[in-house]
């Protein structure tokens, strides 16, 4: 088998285990975070036209994003319904990576790329939320192969598309901008001022739509309050333009290498440099040459997307962390990819041992998927996997305040049997008392990245410990068992 094939196999691989890795974390592990079950509680207690106003619970997402989200949980249940439009979401935005590869000729170091994508938990968990970013990942890769691959762009259809992109994501109101600013260095060149004009002129007009959208949605009832909530929400996730901009920018890289590469922190710090030696190695590309790579054009692309966004922010207008800044996936990764293949490049290998670069990369793959692994699955609510454990079905529970109301949002929504009835024949504990029952749940969540760290114990859980009147026996993402001692 020659090289080519056998590495155009390994991405084929490194796809269909990317789709299991999703179909197993969106419909087999199924869970829900707060944020999903209040999100969820909007999309089914209300109408289509209601969910163009202002949500409740601080709740906020993309009109044509909840519609559809509203259209597709109409066929089966909640629990996997909610999570189908993510799911192909998602697969999407592998398929768009894939197409990369291709363009690369399937070389080793973007496989090794597009094998972080891939299995990264960053990627999956904030991929499969039900929640628009997803849609901010794969409406970029589906604007950068529509944009930059065509020769001629029909205006009409990217207008089109660009108007329905920004009522589906945030993000797509960036990627207008991006491209409109790209488009137009490049044409200005070359074109007559009218031709100029025609060329950006479906990026300028395309968010018309969701912008008459956004001034209407700002005067409705609620609009304040959800301001002011996300105002508060978001706080610290803005780009401060005083002093403090420093700490805010290495405590920002420091969370993008903690959630694009791994939580390893010395790993994170060599991937990081990589990427940083891709990203200057693309912007030589970009700046010394007459005619740049589809990748190269991505990454300038992406970096002004970066841009923008920033300035949003500096403007408090949108926040930048962690969740909010998937998107970047793209861009991290194909930097890394390209920082190892310039690296590898100056590795002083003879022909005779050309072998061993390939084999060192695939040794990479590996070492880098089981690190990656090592700390998934998150889950911040799994309330399913409560419910599998024996000490929650066979006895009666008491729950905190804090577990019972999360258990209670969550079965308001998907209302299931076995979580029901647990609810029913459990109880609340006071602060100076702890209920007749054999287990007590609470509320504790799992840090991302690093399943050996939790939050600290809630306040009512804390003083039962001190008093040894119960003791720890077992734990799922976000919750804590304990039994209660004689």
């Amino acid at each position: 088998m020659s090289a080519l094939k056998r590495n155009k196999l390994l991405t084929i691989i490194i796809l269909i285990i990317g789709i299991v890795l999703r179909i197993v974390y969106q419909f087999i592990f199924i869970s829900y975070n707060v944020d999903e079950v209040n999100l969820a509680s909007n999309i089914v207690n209300s109408g289509y036209w209601e969910l163009l106003y202002p949500l409740k619970n601080g709740q906020s997402a993309p009109p044509l994003f909840l519609v559809i989200q509203k259209f597709t949980s109409q066929f089966g249940d909640y629990l996997w319904s909610f999570k189908v439009l993510s799911f192909l979401s998602s697969t999407i935005a592998l398929v768009f990576i894939f197409t990369w590869i291709k363009e690369h000729k399937y070389h080793l170091f973007w496989i090794l790329g597009f094998f972080l994508f891939s299995v990264s938990p960053f990627v999956i968990y904030n991929s499969l939320t039900l929640k628009q970013y997803t849609f901010d990942l794969s409406i970029g890769l589906l604007l950068c192969w529509l944009l930059l691959r065509a020769k001629k762009p029909n205006n009409y259809f990217i207008g089109i598309v660009l108007t329905l992109s920004c009522l589906l994501s945030n993000m797509a109101l960036f990627y207008c901008v991006a491209f409109g600013i790209v488009k137009f260095v490049n044409v200005i060149r070359h074109e007559k001022w009218s031709d100029v004009i025609k060329s950006i002129a479906p990026y300028v007009l395309s968010p018309f739509i969701y912008v008459c959208y956004f001034l209407w949605f700002i005067n409705q009832e609620g609009a304040n309050e959800l301001r002011l909530y996300m105002s508060h929400y978001w706080e610290g996730a803005f780009l401060p333009l005083d002093a403090s901009i420093f700490d805010w920018t290495l405590s920002t890289l420091n969370g993008i290498g903690s959630y694009f590469f791994s939580a390893y922190r010395f790993l994170s710090v060599i991937l990081c440099v990589l990427s940083i030696i891709g990203f200057i190695n693309f912007w030589n590309s970009i700046l010394t040459k007459n005619k740049t790579s589809f990748l190269s054009q991505a990454v300038l692309f992406y970096s002004v997307v970066l841009v923008v966004h920033l300035v949003f922010s500096a403007c408090h207008l949108y926040p930048f962390s962690d969740r909010l800044y998937l998107y970047l996936a793209p861009l991290v990764y194909a930097c890394l990819a390209h920082g190892f293949y310039v690296v590898f490049k100056y590795i002083p290998l003879e022909t005779m041992f050309s072998r061993l670069k390939e084999s060192l990369v695939i040794v990479l793959i590996v070492c880098l998927g089981i690190m990656y692994n090592s700390y998934l699955p998150y889950k911040e609510n799994d309330v399913l996997g409560l419910m599998s454990l024996t000490e929650i079905t066979n006895n009666e529970v008491a729950f905190t305040n804090k577990a019972y109301t999360t258990m209670m949002s969550w079965n308001s929504v998907f209302n299931t049997e076995d979580v029901t009835t647990i609810l029913a024949k459990s109880c609340v504990i006071e602060k100076d008392s702890i209920c007749e029952k054999s287990y007590l749940i609470s509320r504790q969540h799992h840090k991302f990245g690093a399943q050996e760290k939790h939050s600290s114990p809630e306040a009512e859980v804390l003083r039962l410990l001190n008093q040894k009147k119960i003791k720890e026996v077992n734990r799922v993402d976000g919750y804590a068992v304990y039994v209660i001692l004689d």
